[in-house]
């Protein structure tokens, strides 16, 4: 159950993410490492954006690689580890959505990245826990 709620977490930050800049740039970002940098740019001045939000994608990143494609001895996301990122994937998907509604862009972006993480299961599991 942690391998996946870890990953579908992670999917769902990302996604979020790459909403956020697609609907404030027109830019299309695949790369994990292009859509931290984008955020990371558009975010530095917002107070609202904490460092506990601003550090999700990372770490998320390297638990779901963990959980994803490691094996033996340290191979294992624990139940806990899987819950504490579960619990800040949340408030930063939410932040997401905040922004786009802010700065007027359409409801329908927010609304897609909440169906798309409901179909990954993401929300289930994370209700579940």
């Amino acid at each position: 159950m942690a391998r996946r709620s870890e990953s579908r977490g992670y999917l769902a930050g990302l996604h979020a993410a790459q909403a956020l800049i697609f609907e404030t740039s027109g830019k299309i970002t695949k790369s994990h490492e292009r859509v931290q940098a984008e955020i990371g740019r558009g975010t530095k001045d917002d107070s609202r954006f904490d460092r506990e939000l601003g550090a999700f994608l990372d770490r998320a990143y390297d638990l779901k690689s963990i959980a994803d494609y490691e094996t033996g001895p340290g191979s294992l996301v624990s139940a806990e580890t899987a819950s504490a990122a579960i619990v800040v994937a949340h408030p930063f998907v939410d932040f997401m959505g905040s922004v786009m509604r802010a700065n007027g862009q359409a409801q329908a972006t927010a609304t897609e990245v909440l169906r798309l993480a409901q179909k990954s299961g993401f929300l289930s599991v994370a209700k579940a826990r």
